[in-house]
Parts: structure tokens; sequence; C-alpha cells
């Protein structure tokens, strides 16, 4: 199965300038940042009345990528980072783009052995959400 998205939005590192994670301001790092769980989440938007963006949808997407055999790569401003289930971890510089392009490979039949609340749960600073499963 593979899926790829893009947008053309301001990208990672703008994103994510004043973060504290960022160890530097390049589009490298920054999407290396983005990898981690709760940093790029909007911190204004609320999905519902009581929860709020979690900021884990690139770290379980990559998990998830991994565990099914695939790769998650990203592309952010003029930096390309792969990481896959079974070679080392793939960056390079790329020509300026504007925005974030995501792509997503895995083995379709590798999903039904994935455990996504382990995944969910095994997260820095993991909390429950009240009303929000993963099942």
């Amino acid at each position: 199965m593979r899926l790829a998205v893009v947008d053309d939005g301001c990208g990672f590192l703008e994103s994510l300038r004043n973060h504290p994670e960022l160890p530097e301001a390049a589009h490298g790092a920054a999407i290396k940042t983005a990898l981690k769980a709760k940093v790029s989440r909007n911190r204004d938007v609320d999905l519902t009345d009581d929860s709020i963006n979690q900021g884990v949808g690139l770290t379980v997407i990559r998990e998830i990528a991994l565990r099914a055999d695939g790769c998650l790569a990203l592309v952010s401003g003029d930096a390309w980072l792969a990481d896959y289930a079974r070679n080392p971890r793939e960056q390079r510089t790329v020509s300026d783009w504007q925005g974030v392009g995501a792509y997503v490979e895995l083995r379709r039949s590798r999903l039904q052995r994935i455990n996504l609340v382990s995944i969910i749960q095994g997260l820095p600073g993991y909390a429950p959400v009240k009303g929000l499963k993963f099942e």
C-alpha cells in the first residue's frame, strides 16, 4: 500500500522555528524534530470540546510503516528524509520546495499484526484522552 500527501504551506522549519526541541534552523533538523511525539501539534486546535490535538500523527504513522515492513519519507524545504524498516535512515539535500510532502509505503498483510494501542501507549508523555479510544 502506498500513500502520498503534499501541501504547499510553510513547511516544518517555519512551523517549528521557535520550538525548543529544534536544535538548529535547518530543514533537515525540522523534519527530524517533527517526527518526535508531541512536537508538531497545533496547540490551539481542539478536536472536540474535551481533547486537544496530540501531535503524534507522524510519530505513529512512522512506527506503523516500519512495523509493516515499509517506509516513511518526508520532504520539506531543501531536505528529504526517509526511514525504512530494513535499511538505515537516508537523508539528502533536494531542490528547495515550500510545504511538506509525506510518502508512506507498507505491506498491507502486516497491518493485522500491528498493535496500535501499544504504539500509542509507548509514546513519550502518553496520557489517555477522555473519549478518544484506539482499538
